[in-house]
């Protein structure tokens, strides 16, 4: 059953009649009449978007909910809801997005590989596009290390290009993330991609622009990286280059010029090059978890899901919830490291010994 301000409802409002409106709906949730007004027009929608959405092993977040990205409720016009698959946790990682020409030449995939690799080698998140040539490249070299995260033009069952399907299924079986703020089965339109690009620059801490031709898409993620506040790199290419006349002219207004991941940090005055601020931390490289959660609720959820490949119809079904309230519930139990979301549902996490007392450490107490 879908309740008012599920995630399900919502995105039926925020298709049929923008972002604003659903905005509007999520900060007037006690609105008696407001709420009638979408249940009686969305209602028979949502249910269908939900009974999609399982087929298609996609998940839905709101903008209300724990976990959706603080960065991205700081960028103007924000999304009101985003679908998903893989790991949300991804987004609770510093990243820095690595994006250029669909068609780049080979030394620019060269590079795009070399950088998204050295990034993401040192825990820090590749976040980028799934388009063709550099976007493509930084995905497939930051795979070994689980830190990618793809934004689509379109929906997640509805992949644009068609070819980069089998790439973006190895992205979410290695622990990365894909996501949309469009329904599964929406097509890609011309406009989406310019809404697509705000996202990926608003979830990094940087936009680094590999090649780039004069008009490029690139460069519209690198003006709204600017207009959100984040900075903005360029690698240099030949001057014959015609993609990398997009590169050069950001360069002339200020953009850091960028050779190689060393570079990329220390622009950001980064030292040591790990991740400052992560939310994940030390503590998420330590396998199991320390404790069963507090919330009764969440504790009964957890008890539905087992140490082998648990499907979300097995947990819905042996916790008794609704589909949509579950999956809520699961996305905060795996931000507080209880459960795994891996293809197909979920594993448990095993519980862990506490650390041994450091030295020092029983003195302080």
């Amino acid at each position: 059953m879908v309740n008012r301000l599920s995630p399900a409802l919502l995105a039926c409002l925020v298709q049929a009649e923008g972002r604003q409106r659903g905005w509007q709906l999520l900060s007037r949730q006690h609105d008696r009449a407001a709420e009638s007004l979408v249940r009686e027009r969305y209602w028979g929608q949502a249910v269908a978007l939900n009974q999609l959405c399982r087929e298609q092993d996609v998940q839905m977040i709101t903008a209300e909910a724990d976990g959706f990205p603080e960065l991205l409720l700081q960028i103007p016009d924000p999304p009101a809801l985003l679908f998903f698959r893989g790991n949300l946790q991804q987004l609770l990682r510093p990243g820095i997005a690595v994006v250029g020409a669909r068609r780049c030449t080979h030394l620019g995939r060269e590079v795009a590989t070399a950088l998204a690799a050295d990034i993401s080698a040192k825990g820090w998140v590749v976040t980028s596009g799934l388009a063709r040539g550099v976007d493509a490249a930084a995905h497939r070299a930051a795979l070994p290390f689980g830190l990618t995260v793809a934004v689509l033009g379109g929906g997640l069952a509805r992949l644009y290009p068609a070819q980069h399907r089998n790439l973006a299924n190895e992205i979410v079986a290695r622990g990365g993330l894909i996501l949309s703020e469009y329904p599964p089965f929406a097509s890609p339109r011309p406009y989406h991609f310019p809404e697509r690009n705000r996202l990926i620059s608003g979830l990094s801490r940087a936009v680094v622009v590999v090649e780039a031709g004069e008009r490029s898409g690139s460069l519209i993620t690198a003006r709204m990286a600017l207009e959100q506040g984040r900075d903005v790199m360029a690698v240099p290419g030949p001057v014959s280059s015609p993609v990398s006349r997009g590169c050069h002219r950001l360069i002339r207004q200020g953009a850091a010029i960028i050779e190689t991941a060393s570079d990329v940090f220390e622009a950001l005055g980064v030292d040591d090059f790990d991740p400052p601020g992560s939310i994940l931390g030390q503590e998420d490289a330590l396998p199991g978890r320390l404790s069963e959660p507090s919330d009764p609720g969440l504790a009964k959820l957890l008890a539905a899901v087992g140490s082998a490949l648990t499907t979300l119809d097995q947990i819905v079904a042996t916790a008794g919830l609704p589909a949509s309230r579950a999956i809520g519930q699961l996305v905060e139990l795996e931000l507080g490291g209880f459960v795994q979301q891996v293809p197909g549902g979920y594993i448990r996490r095993p519980l862990r010994e506490s650390p041994p007392l450091r030295s020092g450490d029983q003195a302080a107490e």
